[in-house]
This record gives C-alpha cells, structure tokens and sequence, in this order.
C-alpha cells in the first residue's frame, strides 16, 4: 500500500506542477493586459479615465485571485497523502499490538486514534 501510495504522490506532484505553471501563465497573462491597458490610455485611444480605472480593477481583481489560488495551493497541497499514511502505519501498529495480546498498550492505541471509546461490549 505504501508503495500504490508513493506512485500516487509522484502522480500528484507531476499534476500540482501542471497546474501551478498553468496559473503563473494565466497570472502573466493578466498582467499583460494591465500593461495594455496602460497603454491605450496613455495613447489616448477610446478609453476615459473611468473606464481605464473599471477594466484596471477587474483585472488586479483577477490577478489576486489568481495569486490566492497560487497559495492556497501552496500551502494544502497533497496533504490527502499524509493521512492516509498515517492511516497505514496505525493499522499495522495495531496488528502488532493485537498478536501482542497486551490488553494495556491496545487501550493506550485506541485512546490515541479514536475518539469513541466504547466497545460493542461496552467494556
């Protein structure tokens, strides 16, 4: 499972990167278009101040939407993966304990990963 894990992990790191890149190129994008923008104002072309100023702002929105998007995934990520391993590792650890037999250091277990503790026996 560990390793159906990992290629999973690769998988998503190649998939994040996709899609990463594919917001820098919409970020840079966006920032042409500021840049246009700018220009046709400066050069007098057809825009009123007004104007430059709304289509200025839907785009600096845009942009910091993007921006945010950038972070947020930055920041979360894959982190589905890590639980999951988590998951893997406390389920072999209890496999462990149960051919143990130490009744004592089961009950630490399940008070550290579960949150119900009541059995089916109610003991």
């Amino acid at each position: 499972m560990l390793a159906e894990l990992d290629k999973e992990k690769e998988q998503a790191k190649k998939e994040s990167e996709f899609f990463v890149q594919n917001l820098h190129q919409q970020k840079a994008e966006v920032e042409q278009k500021i840049e246009k923008l700018l220009d046709l104002y400066i050069a007098g072309r057809a825009l009123t101040l007004d104007e430059y100023q709304d289509k200025k702002q839907k785009l600096l929105n845009e942009k910091l939407d993007i921006e945010q998007q950038i972070r947020d995934f930055e920041q979360t990520g894959n982190n589905w993966l890590e639980p999951m391993r988590k998951m893997i590792f406390e389920a072999k650890q209890a496999k462990i304990l149960l051919s143990q037999g130490d009744n004592q250091q089961i009950l630490i277990f399940l008070k550290n990963v579960g949150s119900n503790f009541i059995l089916k026996t109610k003991n």
